[in-house]
């Protein structure tokens, strides 16, 4: 019995020891995990306040970056309501500059019909020798039918008189011919240098707005990339083209108005050398050229039509513009006050 009881006792102080040993294990491995929570715990917390860190960090690079991006921006537009500006100027210089030309191919066309007015008159007062010659000659035959030498010297002066007649009329014909001619070509080619040059003043317009709306565009992507450098490279790049374009038009303006001092000069000469003299028919001939002027006048006011839905459409641009400007803005504000407010949580939950 003795044996039993002990052998009882034993199993009963194992038993103990077993539970003791399995309780003490229990608390160990809570003890663990508890710490394992609150290690994690403080990482998240650490990680939390890192990440709000760099967004800080971030929003405010991304601040001073729009806030820059926002001046080059007005700067660029600035310069292209410049360039706007001197567009409608340029192109009613060149409008004048057209209305001078017609001018002076109206004076130069009516020179011309003068001339060959004058060389109508003369060819008629030629062929009125000629016929007056012929008659002379045969009234001489046949005065000197009695004597065959002086007949035939009678003809010979008649026949000589008559060549020398169609020589001088041939001459004066293909002179004449060869003038027109070369008036005709001098006028065609100043027609052509004249749309030229209108044409090059109206594309350099047109390519200055778009550079100068290409470069806003880029600027802008290039600011949201945080290239800084490659922004301001661009800057100076268009700079040096719009300085360059003015030069050009500049140039252009110059030729122009030595053209038109050379032609003035021509005209006062040619016309201190000849008479006006204005015929009947020359008035349906001036219609025809007020029509053509009027044709052109509406030309004129179309081109500044365009140009003016041109710098319309750089107004709706630069409105879209500040609108999104604006947005940007109200949308950092927001997510400042939300990141104000995530902080102020996390600090009552610590």
């Amino acid at each position: 019995m003795q044996e039993q009881q002990q052998q009882q006792q034993q199993q009963q102080h194992r038993r103990q020891q077993q539970q003791q040993q399995q309780q003490q294990q229990e608390q160990e491995e809570r003890q663990e995990q508890q710490q394992k929570k609150q290690k994690q715990k403080q990482q998240q917390q650490q990680r939390q306040q890192q990440q709000r860190q760099q967004q800080q960090k971030q929003q405010q690079d991304d601040t001073k970056d729009i806030q820059a991006a926002a001046k080059t921006a007005e700067a660029t537009a600035a310069t292209a309501s410049t360039a706007a500006a001197a567009a409608p100027n340029a192109a009613a210089a060149a409008g004048g500059i057209a209305a001078q030309q017609q001018q002076h191919k109206q004076q130069q066309q009516q020179q011309q019909q003068e001339r060959q007015q004058q060389q109508q008159q003369r060819q008629q007062q030629q062929q009125e020798q000629n016929h007056e010659n012929k008659t002379i000659s045969s009234s001489s035959n046949n005065r000197s039918s009695s004597s065959n030498n002086s007949s035939s010297s009678s003809n010979n002066s008649s026949s000589s008189s008559n060549n020398s007649s169609s020589s001088n009329n041939s001459s004066s014909s293909s002179s004449s011919s060869n003038s027109s001619s070369s008036r005709r070509n001098k006028k065609k080619k100043k027609k052509v240098v004249a749309v030229v040059v209108v044409v090059v003043m109206v594309v350099v317009v047109v390519l200055l707005v778009l550079v100068l709306v290409l470069v806003v565009v880029v600027v802008v992507l290039l600011l949201l990339l945080q290239l800084l450098v490659l922004v301001l490279l661009l800057l100076v790049l268009v700079m040096l083209l719009l300085l360059l374009l003015l030069l050009l038009l500049l140039l252009l303006l110059f030729l122009l108005l030595l053209q038109q001092q050379q032609q003035q000069q021509q005209q006062q000469q040619q016309q201190q050398h000849h008479h006006h003299h204005q015929p009947h028919h020359q008035q349906q001939q001036q219609q025809h050229h007020q029509q053509h002027h009027q044709h052109q006048q509406q030309q004129q006011q179309q081109q500044q039509r365009v140009v003016v839905s041109l710098q319309q459409q750089q107004q709706q641009q630069q409105q879209q513009q500040q609108q999104q400007q604006q947005q940007q803005q109200q949308q950092q504000q927001q997510q400042q006050e939300e990141e104000k407010v995530d902080m102020a949580l996390g600090q009552w939950e610590q």
